[in-house]
């Protein structure tokens, strides 16, 4: 048997049994080094920002009572959030119809000071509702006509 030059595996030659305890010897190696190998600090962080950037981009079932606006209000900033409504009436009043209460939805953030809903229904048309500076505009469709 003949060792490798880096790490100092035990290498079988093509004649040799190889050994569980030669196998494992050489798996302990590997496992040691690898293990000292400093973690890079710039990939980490770059790993940590996409995670959070992920944990941002989620999609949510949004608890009965929820207020559909005041929920896309307390998002962070820029991002997007996918939703579902499960049909329960006591959603705040905020939605374009009865139909969405069984609808999903998707809320875009692209600043503090500007959000979109985007609200889909079975059956009917896509509604709009955009935030912008201080106030929300109330629901179109996306044509810009009022919801009806």
């Amino acid at each position: 048997m003949a060792n490798t030059t880096n790490l100092n595996l035990v290498k079988p030659a093509g004649t040799d049994y190889a050994l569980v305890s030669v196998i494992n010897g050489n798996m302990d190696i590997i496992d040691s080094k690898v293990g000292a190998i400093p973690a890079n600090e710039s990939a980490q962080s770059q790993i940590t920002a996409l995670n959070n950037q992920i944990g941002a981009f989620s999609f949510v079932q949004l608890p009965s009572g929820t207020h559909t606006l005041d929920y896309a209000l307390s998002l962070p900033a820029p991002g997007y959030k996918f939703f579902s409504l499960s049909g329960s009436s006591a959603y705040g009043g905020d939605l374009p119809s009865d139909n969405f209460k069984w609808g999903m939805g998707i809320i875009i953030s692209r600043m503090n000071q500007s959000r979109t809903v985007i609200m889909f229904a079975a059956g009917k048309k896509p509604a709009l509702n955009a935030y912008n500076e201080s106030s929300w505009g109330g629901w179109k469709d996306f044509s810009g006509n009022a919801y009806a």
